[in-house]
């Protein structure tokens, strides 16, 4: 698995990343300040079947993490 960390360097070495830099096609990549125009943001992407939810049953059941506690969007 190759997993691509683009928070600081994001968009800034090509359009497309670091992946369109190396020419490479990463698993899983994160984005941070570059994608938000330097406001504190993050995202994950990656292949469907590793960004495939856990449970099914509730699908908007997301668990943001910070320091030593959790934040849970209510449904």
């Amino acid at each position: 698995m190759l997993i691509f960390d683009e928070v600081f360097v994001g968009f800034r070495l090509a359009p497309g990343g670091a992946q369109a830099y190396f020419g490479v096609r990463a698993d899983l990549v994160t984005y941070g300040k570059t994608l938000g125009g330097g406001l504190p943001i993050g995202a994950v992407c990656g292949k469907k079947h590793l960004m495939k939810r856990f449970r099914e049953d509730r699908p908007a059941d997301i668990c943001f993490a910070r320091a030593a506690r959790s934040t849970r969007i209510p449904t």
